[in-house]
């Protein structure tokens, strides 16, 4: 049986990247990388400054 690559829990409910993540684990990773992408576009100029990312 598969286990979360991140905290061991047996209750794994997502596959991202070939790697297996608990529902808890698999949101907060979502959230970082979708964090990540917003604060780039802002660096970019994609996003305007007025607009708030949250932090990381």
């Amino acid at each position: 049986m598969s286990r979360c690559a991140e905290c061991g829990s047996a209750d794994v409910s997502a596959i991202v990247n070939g790697t297996y993540y608990c529902y808890r684990c698999a949101g907060a990773l979502v959230r970082r990388k979708v964090i990540s992408y917003l604060n780039d576009l802002k660096r970019r100029g994609m996003i305007p400054p007025s607009v708030e990312v949250p932090a990381e």
